[in-house]
C-alpha cells in the first residue's frame, strides 16, 4: 500500500487533519495516531495501528501500490463527461430588468422566445432524452422570471412526456427582484425547487451596482424581502459577487440575513467577479488573491458562530459545456455549450429547428482536454479542479490554478472547527 497523492494535511492545535481531495474523506488524528501516520509516510509496514490503516483505506488515503491515481482521475472524468446525463439550460428571454455595469451579456440581442420556438425546444429536448436517464433543466437569462409564461409552458409540456426520461429536476438563476411568494409557489408547482440569487453586498453597495434599468431604482430591499418570504418554500442559494471594491462589505451582507432570521434557512457563498480577457480589470481578484480573501472571510464567519464552510467535492466531468449531451438554448432556439456564450453567434453550435452542427465551436468543447499540463498530474487538488473552467481556458489558451490550490487545507480546518461551533 501507499499514501494517496491526494492527501492534504492540516496541522492544528489538537493534532492532525487529513483530507483526501478524491474522496472528500476527512480524518482527525490525535498526537498518538499522528506519530503512527508519520511512520506510514516513511514505510507503510512500520505502522502497527490496524484501525488507522483500515480507516485510511476506507477514505481512499491508502491505495494499492499499483494504482495510477492521476490517470484514474482522468479516466473517471472522461467517464462522467460521456455519461448519458441529460441537462439543458434554457434562456427563454435575454431581457433583464437590471442594468448591471459589469454584465457579460451587455450588447447581446434582447430577444424573447415565441411559442413556435418553445414548441421546437420541447421537441428537441424530447428527442435527446432517454427513459433510463434523468432530465435536468436550468432556467437562465436575461432575467428568466420576466418570461414565466414560457417557463410554465415548456415545463408542463415536458412533464406530459415523463415516460421518456427517468426523473425530472429543475433550477433557476434569477436576480430575485420578481421572486414574490406567489411566484415561488408557482415555481414549486413546476418542480423548480432550487434558486440561485446573486447579490453584490449590503444595500449601499448592491444598489450602486445592481439597479433597475428604468429609473435606476434600488433593488436590494425588494430582493431581501423576497428571500425572507420564499426561503421556506424553495431552496435558495445566495451568491455574493465579490471584487476588490466590495469584499470588505460581505460580512455586513451576511449580517443582514442574520438580522432577518434567515441565515440558517439559505445557503450562502462568495464568488469572484471574473474578467475573461487578456488584460483583466485590476479590480478583479486573481485566484491567489481570492483564496486569501476567502479564508479571511471564512475565519471571521467562524469566529461569529456561522457555519458556511463546505467541504470541497470532486468535479468529475468539469461542467456540462464539454458533455455531448448538454446544451444551452437561447430565445431564438440557437444552441450553445456554455452560459457565457449565449446569444453570441460565433459560438453557436446549431438550432432547435435544424439540429446540432459539428462546427468549430462545438469541436473545441467536445475535444477539450480537462488536464493537458504535467503540473496538474502531480497536483493534490486535481480532482477538485480538473484544469479549471473550459470556457476560460479555451478563450485565453492558458490556465490559472484554482483558489483551492492555495487554501484547501485551510478550508478543511475551518470546516472541522465549524462542527464544534
Amino acid at each position: 500500500m501507499k499514501l494517496s497523492i491526494y492527501n492534504i494535511e492540516s496541522k492544528i492545535e489538537e493534532g492532525l487533519l487529513i483530507f483526501n481531495s478524491k474522496t472528500s474523506g476527512i480524518l482527525f488524528l490525535n498526537d498518538e495516531y499522528a506519530i503512527e501516520y508519520d511512520k506510514l509516510k516513511n514505510d507503510c509496514n512500520d505502522c502497527k495501528k490496524e484501525d488507522l490503516i483500515k480507516e485510511m483505506k476506507r477514505c481512499g488515503m491508502l491505495v494499492p501500490d499499483s494504482t495510477l491515481e492521476a490517470e484514474k482521475v482522468i479516466v473517471e472524468n472522461n467517464v462522467n463527461k460521456y455519461a448519458h446525463n441529460i441537462d439543458f439550460t434554457i434562456a427563454t428571454t435575454m431581457n433583464c430588468n437590471f442594468a448591471c455595469p459589469y454584465c457579460y451579456e451587455d450588447g447581446v440581442r434582447y430577444n424573447t422566445m415565441n411559442k413556435e420556438t418553445a414548441d421546437k425546444t420541447i421537441e428537441f429536448i424530447l428527442n435527446q432524452v432517454d427513459k433510463n436517464t434523468p432530465l435536468s433543466i436550468f432556467w437562465y437569462g436575461g432575467e428568466p422570471l420576466l418570461d414565466l409564461k414560457h417557463i410554465r409552458y415548456i415545463t408542463e409540456k415536458l412533464k406530459e412526456h415523463s415516460d421518456k426520461y427517468e426523473s425530472y429536476s429543475a433550477s433557476i438563476v434569477t436576480n430575485g427582484y420578481l421572486l414574490t411568494k406567489d411566484v415561488a409557489y408557482q415555481l414549486k408547482k413546476l418542480d423548480i425547487d432550487n434558486v440561485q440569487i446573486t447579490l453584490d453586498g449590503p444595500a449601499k453597495i448592491h444598489n450602486e451596482r445592481r439597479y433597475l434599468k428604468v429609473g435606476k431604482k434600488p433593488t436590494f430591499e425588494t430582493i431581501l424581502k423576497n428571500v425572507k418570504d420564499c426561503c421556506e418554500i424553495l431552496n435558495i442559494n445566495i451568491r455574493a459577487n465579490v471584487d476588490k471594491t466590495n469584499m470588505s462589505c460581505v460580512d455586513e451582507l451576511f449580517e443582514e440575513f442574520n438580522k432577518n432570521g434567515i441565515k440558517d434557512k439559505i445557503s450562502f457563498y462568495i464568488s469572484p467577479v471574473s474578467d475573461i480577457s487578456e488584460n483583466p480589470n485590476p479590480k478583479c481578484f486573481t485566484n491567489l488573491e481570492f483564496s486569501k480573501e476567502q479564508m479571511e472571510f471564512y475565519l471571521r464567519m467562524l469566529n461569529k458562530g456561522n457555519k458556511i464552510v463546505a467541504i470541497p467535492k470532486p468535479i468529475y466531468g468539469v461542467c456540462s459545456a464539454i458533455s455531448p449531451f448538454s446544451f444551452l438554448i437561447d430565445p431564438l432556439g440557437d444552441l450553445y455549450k456554455c452560459w457565457n456564450d449565449v446569444s453570441r453567434k460565433e459560438f453557436r453550435v446549431g438550432n432547435v429547428y435544424t439540429g446540432v452542427e459539428y462546427n468549430t465551436a462545438l469541436s473545441k468543447y467536445l475535444n477539450y482536454e480537462a488536464v493537458n499540463q504535467e503540473k496538474c498530474m502531480h497536483c493534490s487538488v486535481l480532482p477538485l479542479c480538473l484544469g479549471g473552467c473550459p470556457n476560460e481556458n479555451i478563450l485565453l489558451n492558458k490556465r490559472e490554478c484554482s483558489p483551492l490550490k492555495y487554501n484547501a487545507s485551510n478550508i478543511v480546518e475551518y470546516y472541522y472547527r465549524s462542527l464544534n461551533v
